[in-house]
């Protein structure tokens, strides 16, 4: 009799076991007349080695929960033996303090004392490492908010005298050329067209800006109310006068108020607004309410700087 097998390449005694059952006499399958016969040989054949193909894959799933299985059972028996150690552990304790008891150990009122002390003592630890950590937070330099720039506004409306008035104050001011700003709308009541020039502003960055805010400041008395600092890293404030600046009076110009915006900035703020390799930043680099009271009152605290909660 002539044995057809079929190869599977696995060396384990279950798959020689399984291909054995698959293994056949040839004159059972081929018959001795050809044609139709050896057709029918053929196809049996083509099944035979489907079915292997099939078992071949079960003998492989079965590996793989074999291995997960056994996994399993060995994070079992770790985690059995943490708990056995666990057990062991409470019954030393637990005969150490029956021990102790017999010994003439402290009372449960001493003991409620100690634990008290020991409570306070990690209470006196845990504020001394928060403070440690904010002071972290304060000495790092991309965390500290800076003056990223102040813009000052001056509207007059629609006299075009009053406003090359306010043009020389504040160029004289800022030592800069200012911009003037068109109205969006008419407003009749206030004799304002569309697209008419009604305001001057100006935009300042660096020592210039900290040496006119610090101006504006004095005026104010470094005093602000919480509703002028916003949540998106800018705060304002404005003044009646601008002769309080320091600048002299000149009858012929007159007296003008002004509106101070200043933005608060952190480092890398700029990666969001460059032109090339633009990225967004977290929230984290933007500059909050609580933040920028805390700027105004630890840069300014030299001159009491307070913010009034209205």
């Amino acid at each position: 009799s002539l044995n057809l097998s079929f190869g599977t390449g696995l060396e384990d005694e279950e798959a020689k076991e399984k291909m054995a059952l698959l293994s056949y006499n040839a004159d059972t399958l081929l018959p001795t007349g050809g044609g139709l016969g050896s057709d029918k040989a053929i196809q049996r054949i083509v099944e035979l080695s489907k079915k292997n193909r099939d078992l071949v894959s079960q003998l492989e799933k079965e590996r793989d929960n074999a291995k997960k299985l056994s996994a399993k059972i060995n994070n079992f028996n770790s985690h059995q033996e943490v708990q056995r150690k666990l057990k062991s552990a409470v019954k030393s304790k637990q005969r150490e303090d029956t021990a102790s008891t017999n010994a003439g150990t402290p009372s449960s009122e001493d003991r409620e004392k100690q634990m008290k002390e020991r409570l306070s003592t990690i209470n006196t630890k845990l504020t001394e490492t928060t403070h440690q950590n904010d002071a972290l937070k304060q000495e790092n330099p991309n965390s500290i908010p800076k003056i990223h720039k102040l813009c000052i506004n001056i509207c007059v409306g629609g006299d075009s005298r009053a406003l090359d008035n306010a043009y020389k104050v504040l160029k004289e001011l800022t030592g800069q050329t200012p911009k003037y700003s068109k109205s969006r709308l008419t407003v009749r009541s206030f004799g304002i067209r569309r697209n008419e020039k009604i305001a001057i502003y100006c935009t300042v960055r660096g020592e210039r800006a900290e040496e006119i805010l610090e101006k504006a400041f004095k005026i104010k008395e470094f005093e602000l109310s919480e509703s002028r600092f916003a949540e998106n890293s800018i705060f304002g404030f404005g003044i009646e006068e601008h002769i309080d600046l320091g600048i002299q009076y000149d009858p012929q110009i007159g007296i003008f108020g002004m509106d101070f915006t200043v933005m608060l900035s952190k480092n890398g703020y700029r990666v969001a607004k460059r032109k090339k390799c633009r990225r967004k930043i977290s929230r984290k680099q933007l500059v909050s309410k609580e933040e920028m009271v805390k700027w105004f009152k630890g840069k300014y605290q030299d001159f009491g700087a307070e913010v009034v909660v209205e």
